[in-house]
């Protein structure tokens, strides 16, 4: 008797035990559902592909641009600082009006220097030129749009490089206005061809400094300018002339609007260069 109470002791002992660890099993259980109940899912999310922005020769957008954003490497530099002087520039330069054909470069009638500017009054057709002590590599210039007076018509300018000093043979050319520029080039006795074009967007600003650079290693061509920056190669390779130019011209006279050069500069073959210049006067920017 006293075996088997103690038998069935031991049973209800056994029992009670099983009964417990079961409901804290079920607690343990129940907590886990709870707290997976509480945690918050994952957030979903969605996977796109984001285009890629078309490439583009333009290195920054053209209202964006300084023109310390172009440093001036360069073995001539005139910033016009002296008096004002009409029909000439002194200091080694030519003022020629529009090239007519094959003939010579007749004299400009219209151009002058004021205030520190190459400029003109926007009625004909007009060039700075000079010829160099070597190959011209790097020709530059630094200026701004200026309205002149109420007529809706507009400039283009122009610098470039040519074989000779009727900028007929050998030419390689940067043409810009406020919406647009191309690069153009001409061997001796061919045709004008375009190397390259396009547009600033948004147009360059009025009385704004802007700078603008062509080179040339003859096979290739770089420019740069407000936004800008392009290098192509040239299908038929050009010979580097001594010549540069730095020209304006109406699109319909007179222009309302002009160019003011305020500094240009070229970068002779195998002359010592000036000082390096990045900074620029009323960049204002």
């Amino acid at each position: 008797m006293i075996l088997r109470n103690i038998d069935a002791s031991a049973g209800g002992f056994t029992l009670r035990h099983a009964a417990d660890a079961i409901k804290k099993s079920w607690g343990l259980v129940g907590v886990l559902l709870a707290l997976t109940a509480c945690t918050s899912e994952p957030p979903r999310y969605e996977s796109r592909e984001l285009p890629l922005p078309a490439p583009t020769s333009r290195t920054m957008e053209s209202g964006s641009t300084t023109p310390d954003s172009i440093p001036i490497e360069a073995s001539f530099i005139d910033d016009f600082d002296r008096p004002v002087a009409t029909s000439q520039l002194d200091n080694g330069w030519q003022l020629r009006g529009a090239p007519i054909g094959d003939s010579p470069l007749p004299p400009a009638t219209d151009g002058y220097l004021i205030d520190g500017h190459f400029t003109y009054d926007g009625k004909s057709d007009v060039m700075a030129l000079r010829q160099f002590r070597a190959p011209v590599r790097t020709i530059g210039a630094e200026g701004t749009f200026h309205r002149r007076n109420d007529a809706s018509s507009g400039t283009s300018m122009a610098i470039g490089m040519a074989g000779d000093g009727n900028v007929a043979d050998n030419v390689v050319l940067l043409v810009a206005d406020r919406t647009t520029w191309q690069v153009k080039s001409r061997l001796a006795n061919g045709r004008f061809k375009t190397v390259a074009t396009g547009g600033f967007a948004p147009p360059l600003e009025r009385d704004r400094p802007y700078r603008f650079a062509l080179s040339c290693t003859g096979d290739h061509v770089t420019v740069a300018g407000p936004g800008l920056s392009v290098s192509k190669p040239l299908v038929v390779p050009i010979p580097l002339g001594t010549f540069g130019f730095w020209r304006e011209y109406p699109t319909r006279t007179p222009a309302g609007e002009v160019f003011d050069f305020d500094k240009v500069w070229a970068l002779e073959d195998g002359q010592p260069t000036l000082p390096p210049m990045t900074a620029s006067p009323d960049s204002g920017h």
